[in-house]
């Protein structure tokens, strides 16, 4: 089964919907991550999922290490670093839930990665597709301007992967 490629319109209010959603996202991991016994050190953009992930093991050590064989403490930064791992999960959900009521065309892609789309209105639009290849999840999110009645064919390659910014660079 191929993946699913969305052509969306390419309009401000969505820009704006997606920014609002990463500075909520930034604000609630911020408040969670200094609220842990341990804060986690980051700059000022919360780490990626595979970031937190690697960050999990060396927190966890640190709080074991800080308060010795007490649970509590450690067991509360397990707990903050899930709650962490669902934020992210919730955001990532909730830019999707965003993104696809403004899809203006839907294709799937052939065995190739190929996808086409006919017959589009002219104007500015976003290319979205997703794609899980092992356990790596892959994004595609490449602008692109139709002129009217034109057609789109096209395959999803390493030059249109992006799109982690759109995701609040939880990807």
């Amino acid at each position: 089964m191929g993946s699913t490629v969305r052509l969306i319109p390419h309009v401000d209010s969505l820009e704006a919907l997606l920014d609002l959603l990463c500075q909520v996202y930034a604000t609630r991991f911020r408040a969670v991550a200094l609220g842990l016994p341990l804060p986690l050190r980051f700059d000022s953009t919360p780490p990626s999922r595979s970031e937190l992930a690697t960050m999990r093991p060396r927190e966890l050590e640190m709080a074991r290490r800080r308060w010795g064989e007490r649970a509590g403490p450690t067991r509360a930064m397990a707990g903050g670093l899930d709650t962490l791992r669902a934020l992210q999960n919730r955001t990532e959900a909730s830019v999707r839930t965003a993104l696809v009521p403004f899809t203006a065309g839907r294709a799937t892609t052939d065995n190739d990665a190929r996808y086409r789309f006919d017959s589009l209105p002219a104007g500015p639009y976003v290319l979205w597709a997703e794609a899980r290849i092992g356990d790596n999840d892959y994004t595609w999110w490449a602008e692109t301007t139709v002129v009217a009645g034109d057609a789109m064919q096209l395959s999803l390659d390493s030059s249109r992967l992006s799109g982690s910014e759109r995701f609040c660079y939880i990807r």
